[in-house]
Formats: structure tokens, C-alpha cells, sequence
């Protein structure tokens, strides 16, 4: 998947053998492997079924299932994107979805969601089950803790690198 906005380098990101992920700089000729973090290690070597960047390529997110007949995992990992330095960071794993109506947790495990998609805003996600005849749609909320931040240094996050 090209990493869009990334002015002075070709920048990929790209599944290794449906398990492993890496951002690749073509202008550099490097490779850096995403690192799941801490709480992402239980998830590694689980299948990549599928990656969705932003738009703005600050945020992406992964979806991770295993079949099998003894177990069934399913995560979804959200990452920040530097895009001066080009590294990654996980910000979050999830791997249950909390129903405030009925103020029940259901894991993510017990919906065998085979695939998602997700809003180029990385705001709204449908999960796909394993059979491709149900969808769960859910609100991606981010929260960014800005009260420090003045008018100015919000614009300029906003737009980033390349945009006045």
C-alpha cells in the first residue's frame, strides 16, 4: 500500500508472507519491520487479513485473525505514523468492543469477523463475519489530548509536513 503526502521518498507499506509487516522507503533502499509492542507480542504471527491507512497517513490499522480448530484470536492494532522520521508506533490493541446498551463486553473472538473495512478517516470500521453474510458496524472514537496546544501548532499538525 504507497503511503500517500510523503513528499521527498516512496514510501510502502507492505504484508510479508500474510504475517509480517513493514514500511518500505524505495528512495532510502530500507526496510523497517512494525513492531507490535508490548501488548501486541500475544497477536504476532497471526494473520494480516487486511490494512487501512488514513488518509492523512498519521494512523493505520491492522486486523489480525487465526483459525483453527483449537483456537480462534482476532485483534485489531491502530499505529501512528511519524511522517518526518518515517517509524511507527501502536497505540492501541483491541480485542473487545464494550455494547453501552446492554452494558455487556463482547470479545472480538466470540464474533468471528473474517475482514473488515474501514472509512478512509479511520472512523467507522464494519466487521465482516467468517461466512460473509453479517456485518458490525462500529464508531472508531479517538481522543487526542490537545488543551496545551495553541491555534497555530493544531493547524500545523493538521496539515503536516508539505502544506502551508
Amino acid at each position: 500500500m504507497t503511503l500517500q503526502n510523503i513528499e521527498e521518498d516512496n514510501v510502502f507499506l507492505m504484508v510479508s508472507g500474510g504475517v509480517d509487516l513493514a514500511v518500505y522507503k524505495h528512495g532510502r533502499k530500507e526496510v523497517d519491520v512494525v513492531e507490535f509492542g508490548e501488548e501486541g507480542s500475544a497477536y504476532a504471527g497471526l494473520n494480516i487479513c487486511k490494512v487501512q491507512v488514513a488518509l492523512n497517513n498519521k494512523f493505520f490499522m491492522i486486523g489480525l485473525v487465526e483459525n483453527s480448530n483449537s483456537t480462534s484470536k482476532r485483534a485489531l492494532g491502530f499505529f501512528g505514523l511519524d511522517r518526518l522520521r518515517l517509524t511507527t508506533k501502536p497505540l492501541k490493541w483491541v480485542t473487545k468492543v464494550r455494547n453501552p446498551a446492554e452494558s455487556v463486553t463482547v470479545l472480538f473472538c466470540q464474533y468471528p469477523f473474517k475482514n473488515f473495512y474501514a472509512d478512509d478517516h479511520l472512523s467507522t470500521m464494519m466487521l465482516i463475519d467468517d461466512k460473509q453474510r453479517t456485518l458490525d458496524f462500529h464508531y472508531i472514537l479517538w481522543r487526542f489530548d490537545t488543551s496545551q496546544l495553541d491555534l497555530t501548532t493544531l493547524k500545523a499538525l493538521d496539515n503536516g509536513p508539505g502544506h502551508n
